[in-house]
């Protein structure tokens, strides 16, 4: 408990300094060009804290899955990878992620899991510039950054070691949401034929980067029914009537009436053939015969799971409903301009419903660090739209802004506080349990029942000469003859 009380004053303490530069903000008139850089460096603060976590912290090692989806893929022939390109893993097809390793091995000859990890934590950046752009468009730049600065810190907060610290799920998990956004973004300015060229295009690499990415054709399903940004003669808000009237006048048009069929049928074709060949494992089979309360639970609990605590996450989870409904009543109200950030919320949720098919055995199911990057997007898009329908004058909504982003500050430098030294524990242990092999797999991080395919892909992977396991050994150091046990997560 002294030990938490000792964090949390630290932590109170570093909020307090970051969130100086952006209360002085709040009492300028006027903003010039040093007020908006000085701006800029704070908020741009977390993401510099946290690629320095990921160099300082990992090692160039693989970790569970990218024994399979990397190791054995990149050893196969290349005509014959390029047969088992779309291929399934799990009930994902991961062609991104092979066409990256492609070309790092068509320019390095080599497959480093630790720029794998750098390079699909960089994607979070475009999903950043995302956010500050409908931010600062809707409130403006200088009070617009200081929100941004809240959206900052969620983003790129520790929390998202089980991504970031993965290469698979580094490429993966935070590929599909970035090329959703950027599809909901681009189609919502679909009248630009640029603009709905490329959001089909990202919508077709999210779907062959995951399968949430298909989640991505139902939401512009939903978006066919409202007219595009830049629609002549649109209104910016509506009224319920409205706006009912307004959707049944696109279905009754033909044009768009058979565009939202021919999307439906689309969404439902490429779902058929996207999950053929894919078996239910044990989990999913257990996640099918859960009880409805318990996928009820799991769903409630996935919107909380920062905390990662089951009562609290269900309490906040629940919050994070009542704050989507709200919004969802007030849609009409929405300013055009924020339309795509609630299109993105519902991407999110079907990312979290979905899971019900896969993870849902259990409530705790929910309380996983490789979704937090999904509530943490749900949560910035949510506080967006909140912010454009409530009403504040500039000066409350500074204030409000800059308190928001202590809370934010604050929570995420706690967690940092908490768990670094954890997390370095964490990766030592990868990589000196790896040197360990070939005289022992035990110290290989996968499945232990297979446990001798991921030791044969290693043994592949160092004949030719795309990974060699001895760089990650010290200089001086002398190879361990034990391994050292696998540190998880917990309170001090």
């Amino acid at each position: 408990m002294l030990a938490l009380l000792k964090i949390g004053g630290i932590a109170f303490v570093l909020a307090g300094m970051y969130i100086l530069p952006l209360i002085y903000l709040c009492h300028r008139k006027r903003t010039g060009l040093i007020d908006k850089c000085l701006a800029g460096v704070v908020v741009l603060i977390p993401a510099v804290l946290f690629f320095v976590a990921i160099s300082l912290i990992t090692a160039n090692v693989p970790f569970w899955d990218d024994y399979d989806a990397i190791m054995r893929y990149v050893c196969r022939p290349t005509m014959e990878r390029m047969v088992h390109l779309f291929d399934l893993h799990n009930q994902h097809r991961i062609v991104t992620v092979r066409l990256f390793l492609e070309g790092m091995v068509a320019l390095t000859g080599k497959v480093d899991f630790k720029v794998c990890m750098l390079c699909g934590s960089a994607q979070l950046l475009i999903v950043f510039i995302c956010f500050s752009f409908f931010y600062i468009r809707q409130f403006g730049k200088i009070l617009g950054l200081i929100f941004v600065s809240s959206c900052s810190w969620l983003l790129f907060s520790l929390h998202n070691f089980a991504n970031a610290f993965w290469a698979l799920t580094a490429i993966q998990n935070f590929g599909v949401i970035m090329w959703a956004f950027l599809a909901i973004t681009f189609f919502h300015f679909r009248s630009r034929r640029g603009c709905c060229i490329s959001a089909w295009g990202c919508a077709a690499i999210a779907v062959f980067t995951s399968a949430q990415g298909l989640a991505v054709l139902v939401i512009f399903s939903f978006m066919l029914l409202l007219a595009p940004q830049d629609a002549p003669g649109y209104e910016q808000t509506f009224n319920w009537p409205g706006l009912i009237k307004h959707v049944f006048n696109r279905i009754r048009s033909f044009r768009y009436g058979s565009a939202i069929l021919v999307s439906l049928m689309l969404t439902v074709i490429c779902s058929y053939f996207y999950m053929k060949g894919f078996s239910p494992g044990e989990v999913e089979l257990r996640s099918a015969s859960a009880s409805m309360f318990d996928k009820i639970l799991y769903v409630v609990a996935f919107l909380g799971n920062p905390v990662m605590l089951l009562p609290l996450a269900i309490a906040v989870g629940s919050v994070v409903i009542v704050a989507f409904v709200f919004i969802a009543i007030s849609f009409p109200r929405l300013p055009k301009l924020m339309r795509p950030l609630f299109f993105f919320s519902l991407f999110l949720l079907a990312c979290d419903i979905a899971g019900v098919n896969f993870r849902a055995e259990s409530p705790y199911s929910g309380l996983c660090y490789r979704y937090y990057i999904i509530v943490a997007c749900l949560y910035i898009s949510l506080l967006g739209l909140l912010l454009s329908l409530i009403r504040f004058n500039s000066k409350w909504y500074r204030r409000l802004g800059v308190s928001i982003s202590y809370l934010c500050s604050f929570f995420c430098l706690v967690f940092t506080l908490l768990f670094w030294r954890q997390l370095e524990e964490r990766s030592e242990s990868l990589r000196v349990n790896l040197l360990t092999w070939p005289q022992s797999n035990d110290g290989l991080r996968y499945d232990e029942t297979r446990i001798e395919e991921a030791s044969n892909a290693l043994e592949q992977m160092e004949k030719k000469g795309l990974y060699d396991h001895a760089t990650v050994r010290r200089k001086g150091e002398a190879l361990p003859e034990t391994t050292v046990p696998w540190v998880e997560l917990h309170f001090p």
